[in-house]
């Protein structure tokens, strides 16, 4: 399991009202009930900043659960920040993975909708759960597969 092998302490926290740190290295962002443009931003802002200071590999899971309702700004703002994470992380193969969790088909269709927005191939891989536990255990075997891969690297050019 990837929990013996990380340094745990070596990542931080993510505090804001959307943001659950409690399974890091992989980070938990849920959506709210009800779109707020403020509030989304200043997450996926707070999410930006975070990745300059988080240390060695990690996963997303978003988790859209409690939208009541999609809206085009919405769908565009996650894109364009899923583009910029992109920018940011993609080539340092430091997010391993990122995992949506939608239990409703309509809410599916959102991810979908983002997905189509996107301007370019993702560097890490992206899916789709209907549960939270099932998105979590999914991001452990991708965590553990560059945990491994890290390891192995390490051993063939020392």
């Amino acid at each position: 399991m990837f929990e013996n092998e990380l340094p745990l302490e070596q990542y931080i926290d993510l505090r804001g009202p959307c943001f659950d740190s409690a399974f890091k290295p992989i980070y938990v962002m849920k959506y709210p009930a009800e779109y707020d443009r403020e509030v989304m931003v200043a997450a996926y802002e707070e999410l930006m900043q975070a990745t300059d200071r988080i240390v060695g590999p990690f996963a997303m899971l978003i988790d859209i659960t409690e939208i009541r309702a999609g809206n085009a700004e919405g769908r565009k703002l996650a894109a364009s920040y899923a583009d910029r994470l992109e920018a940011q992380v993609g080539a340092t193969e430091q997010l391993v993975g990122l995992a949506v969790v939608a239990a409703k088909p309509w809410q599916r269709g959102l991810f979908t909708a983002v997905s189509w927005l996107r301007k370019g191939k993702q560097a890490y891989p992206t899916k789709s759960f209907a549960s939270q536990r099932e998105a979590i255990v999914w991001l452990r075997d991708e965590l553990n597969l560059r945990v491994r891969a890290l390891a192995w690297e390490q051993r063939n050019t020392a």
